[in-house]
């Protein structure tokens, strides 16, 4: 299992690696159209808003790539301060593809703001991304329009807790004692 893991943290990394090439070329032309568009004689207001999707679309799948090739790796820790939330984001932001056709509702309470905590966020990612698969394989034995996953982000003393929970069915008794 974890040389399966090791391969597809390697994989990952390799595709988000090779998305990103392109990617950066698509964001370069379409930032020197919209440049192009602003100026004088050519300035268009319908071109102007044609391209505006382009640019927002591949700033989107940057961050995706960026948070895959960060998801992806296998470095020593690397401890700083980071607000939770922005990471809960995220992992958020990587599974949206994977939530929204499996008709999971995402309820939220993470506040921006609470704090921030010191920690490896690539670590903390993946500890994130790790629950959500087991919550969004625990949802799919739910009927659709009943899959609900709520997520909990709260100040207690000094500690920023995450809570998070699913509606699926609960952990077997003999699996629960093996986590």
């Amino acid at each position: 299992h974890a040389s399966k893991l090791a391969d597809i943290g390697r994989l990952t990394a390799g595709l988000a690696h090779e998305l990103n090439n392109p990617l950066m070329i698509i964001q370069g032309f379409a930032e020197s159209i919209q440049d192009t568009l602003n100026k004088g004689p050519h300035a268009n207001d319908d071109l102007f808003n044609q391209v505006e999707p382009i640019v927002r679309a591949v700033d989107r799948m940057a961050k995706i790539i960026k948070t895959m090739m960060r998801l992806s790796r296998n470095d020593e820790i690397f401890m700083v301060h980071v607000d939770l939330s922005e990471v809960l984001e995220d992992v958020l932001r990587f599974l949206g593809n994977q939530l929204r056709p499996l008709g999971i509702q995402v309820l939220r309470e993470t506040p921006l703001g609470l704090g921030i905590v010191k920690c490896d966020p690539s670590q903390i990612e993946q500890i994130i991304l790790n629950i959500f698969n087991n919550a969004i394989h625990a949802l799919e034995k739910n009927k659709e329009g009943d899959r609900q996953l709520r997520l909990k982000l709260y100040k207690n003393k000094k500690k920023i807790n995450l809570t998070i929970w699913n509606n699926g069915p609960a952990i077997p008794r003999e699996i629960k004692e093996r986590i």
